[in-house]
């Protein structure tokens, strides 16, 4: 990355796995465990156990979101343990069915899922999640804006 005149400029790169501990960020867990799937390696999110009593059980969703995709992903204790299909992955989503468990972090970080799909687009990614709407508890334009992010 690169800031000039108070702006970030971010260039594409390789996503490599690491050791997580996410304990003062439980929030980004969903959407980190997404990322990971396309990463080179291993990724540990540690530091996390209380993260099974949120609105959904955001250890094991995500894992088995991951799983669905083809990503070896394992429970632990106090987190997951994710290994990266790699960062030019590509993955197929036509016929699954991703749940969100009615948490709309869940439910966001899924989408991410469709930016790797070679067989549908980041604007029909809802259809094969079952509950898209639980997104409006913070996000209510979310899938508008997913929409128009990944069309540009």
């Amino acid at each position: 990355w690169e800031a000039a005149d108070g702006a970030v400029a971010v260039s594409p790169a390789r996503l490599h796995g690491a050791r997580l501990d996410m304990g003062r960020c439980p929030d980004l867990v969903p959407t980190v465990c997404a990322m990971a799937a396309f990463a080179d390696g291993e990724t540990v999110i540690e530091n996390v156990a209380h993260l099974r009593i949120k609105e959904s059980d955001r250890i094991k969703a995500p894992c088995e979101a991951l799983r669905a995709i083809g990503c070896r992903a394992c429970e632990r204790e106090d987190g997951m343990c994710i290994q990266g299909l790699g960062s030019s992955a590509r993955i197929r989503l036509q016929g699954l069915a991703l749940k969100a468990s009615n948490d709309h972090r869940m439910a966001m970080s899924q989408a991410l899922f469709s930016l790797r799909a070679g067989d549908m687009g980041a604007g029909e990614v809802r259809s094969i999640i079952d509950n898209p709407a639980c997104v409006t508890k913070s996000f209510p334009e979310f899938w508008h804006a997913w929409e128009a992010f990944a069309d540009d």
